[in-house]
């Protein structure tokens, strides 16, 4: 008399880390749960956790734990290990286990990174991960393999965006005799996390100046007012954290990431003159 196949009841769970919403730009993790209902060890265990383009993947780790002798409720590991996948959004997350015990519980941890330039409420984020044996048709029950999750609290926080200002006066000589032109240099950084929209830069110039021409690095223009009377310079723009697209001469990058590679800030320079 032969035997037959192994059959193996594999199902899986899932849940966003934490109940705080999410600050576009920021990390959070999803915990796995696999758990194997029996009445076979399963084999070739291939654990999924495909993301959302919203989500961008960062690392995981797999533990596998069985019940502790010692007391109710008490587990120890036997076995851990990392998962694969392509640190990009809307990567797919693979974990392979060569078996499953009945007894024997797989917790799977997904960090991941929220889109810096997401403006949604959370509610079209939606993860789905799934586990299958070696053999589909050695899972009798279907219906647990699949999960979804989406983000912690079920939504995610507005974008929030750190911005700060560099002003540099360049002057031609130790003195400005009236009539001369010198230039003004301002330098605006992002440190994040979120993407910041509707940037508005201003510089009011006293009475004495007048703004004659503004540039940006990027090329963009910027309204300088009306000539000999400008009451401010305004600038509009959208700003990345560390926004990095800029030409290496007219860069300015913040102290904490100074070096030729640096990330880079978008700069805004104009030249002044004075009333003469």
């Amino acid at each position: 008399m032969g035997t037959s196949d192994p059959v193996s009841d594999l199902a899986i769970a899932k849940e966003a880390s934490g109940s705080d919403p999410v600050v576009p730009g920021t990390e959070f993790t999803y915990e796995l749960t696999v758990t194997n209902n029996g009445p076979s060890t399963a084999h070739d265990v291939q654990i999924t956790d495909v993301l959302p383009s919203h989500l961008r993947f960062e690392g995981a780790e797999y533990t596998v734990t069985v019940p502790s002798a010692e007391g109710e409720g008490d587990t120890v590991t036997v076995d851990s290990g990392t998962c694969e996948g392509a640190n990009e959004y809307g990567a797919t997350v693979s974990c392979l286990l060569a078996t499953v015990e009945i007894d024997q519980t797989v917790t799977v941890t997904v960090e991941v990174h929220l889109n810096p330039e997401y403006t949604g409420d959370g509610s079209d984020i939606v993860n789905r991960a799934e586990v299958w044996p070696e053999e589909t048709d050695q899972d009798p029950i279907h219906s647990n393999n699949t999960t979804t999750a989406g983000v912690p609290g079920g939504e995610t926080a507005r974008p929030q965006a750190d911005l700060s200002i560099e002003k540099v006066h360049t002057l031609p000589g130790d003195e400005i005799i009236p009539g001369e032109t010198f230039n003004v240099t301002l330098t605006v950084t992002n440190d994040g996390p979120s993407t910041a929209n509707g940037v508005v830069v201003i510089d009011e110039l006293t009475a004495e100046l007048r703004a004659a021409s503004a540039t940006m690095t990027d090329g963009q223009t910027c309204d300088i007012g009306r000539p000999w009377n400008p009451p401010r310079t305004p600038l509009r723009r959208r700003l990345k954290p560390q926004w990095n697209t800029l030409p290496a001469p007219r860069i300015m990058a913040p102290d904490a990431h100074a070096g030729p590679t640096a990330p880079t800030d978008p700069t805004l320079m104009y030249r002044v003159a004075t009333n003469g």
